[in-house]
């Protein structure tokens, strides 16, 4: 039996003396996080010119109307939509962008993703033209960054989503609100 428990306390010194604690290996961050912290999403409709005949076409409304009134707005109005037609370097884009859990700061730039939903088969060598993002909380109209820049395209097999690197400007800090310990028992949660 002395032998028995002998060899059981060795094994167990061992392993004791052999491990590190877990505190040394795993920090809070890793597995906790103030409750309310997460990302955010700002996004925005705009447009891209400058595609080697790739896009969508005047002949796709959701492109035409924008493009007609944004050239209403540079002083050069075309006649109607028909005049847009045969415009194959313009594509209408979805673009989204995530804040960092922690928010930002004003005069912080972020990377952007645009993706197409129209008929374009190319983003690639695009420019996306200044752009309003706004929260994805439809009641709040505030304009919180201004997307433009540049296309790249991250996956050749994926040609109508790219990426605009520090491509948007924040406008305003944003900063998430954590929900303090009084307020828990005060919030129904779905």
């Amino acid at each position: 039996m002395k032998k028995v428990i002998t060899i059981a306390l060795t094994i167990i010194l061992t392993v004791l003396l052999t491990t590190q604690p877990a505190g040394a290996l795993t920090r809070i961050r890793d597995i906790a996080r103030p409750l309310g912290e997460r990302e955010n999403t700002l996004m925005g409709w705009g447009l891209v010119v400058g595609l080697n005949g790739t896009g969508d076409g005047g002949d796709v409304l959701i492109t035409a109307r924008p493009m007609l009134t944004l050239l209403q707005k540079l002083g050069n109005p075309p006649a109607g939509l028909e005049d847009l037609k045969n415009a194959k370097n313009v594509a209408i884009v979805m673009i989204t962008a995530r804040l960092n859990r922690n928010g930002v700061r004003s005069g912080d730039q972020i990377d952007v993703t645009v993706s197409s939903p129209g008929k374009a088969s190319s983003l690639a060598g695009g420019m996306l033209l200044p752009t309003p993002l706004q929260s994805t909380n439809i009641k709040d109209d505030r304009v919180y960054a201004w997307a433009q820049g540049p296309i790249s395209i991250p996956d050749n097999a994926h040609p109508t989503h790219g990426q605009v690197k520090s491509g948007a400007d924040i406008e305003y800090d944003f900063f998430n609100h954590f929900v303090s310990q009084d307020e828990i028992g005060k919030r129904t949660f779905f």
